[in-house]
């Protein structure tokens, strides 16, 4: 069976791991998508999704911390959760989850142990760490130092969902 997902997400406050092969990539001067860590910060995002039939809304509550070196990393946990249109109580397991992600150039994400977290929040958690994802490689590839900038990523060996190209264009950025 087939159906589309539709993910939205909210931003409401904002601030301003492993050694995959991405984290090969050499180090670049911060662009436009860089962020601007100070410890501390709390950032919050709320985010809606839709997977055919199923509609669902979630919170996700970070902080900005700083691991034994010295990089900046954000630990969030997940929260509020509607499903259909009704609260949805996470497990215990759920609540105590806790992900880590950053946009540090230097600083690897990887995927999180999902296996004691409730089903229905590790579509949220995964697209949370693909948008990072995202912005973490545009910003280390260097392309996106001024707005409205647009840059095509042509896949080589594997194979985007979809197809063999990510085009990542530059937006505005408050």
């Amino acid at each position: 069976m087939t159906g589309v997902l539709r993910l939205g997400m909210t931003a409401l406050e904002t601030i301003g791991g492993s050694n995959s092969g991405m984290g090969m990539l050499p180090a670049t001067p911060a662009g436009i998508l860089s962020r601007h860590y100070a410890e501390g910060e709390k950032l919050t995002y709320h985010m809606t999704g839709s997977n055919q039939e199923w509609r669902y809304a979630i919170d996700a509550n970070g902080t900005a911390k700083k691991d034994a070196g010295g990089k900046f990393y954000e630990e969030y946990e997940w929260s509020g959760m509607i499903s259909d249109g009704a609260a949805y109580a996470l497990p215990e397991a759920s609540q105590k989850f806790r992900q880590k992600l950053s946009l540090e150039p230097d600083v690897s994400l990887s995927v999180p142990d999902l296996s004691h977290v409730d089903a229905k929040i590790i579509g949220p958690i995964t697209d949370l760490l693909t948008i990072y994802s995202d912005l973490w490689l545009a910003n280390k590839m260097g392309n996106f130092f001024q707005g409205g900038r647009s840059f095509l990523f042509q896949e080589r060996h594997g194979k985007f969902v979809g197809g063999r190209k990510l085009r990542i264009t530059g937006a505005r950025l408050n």
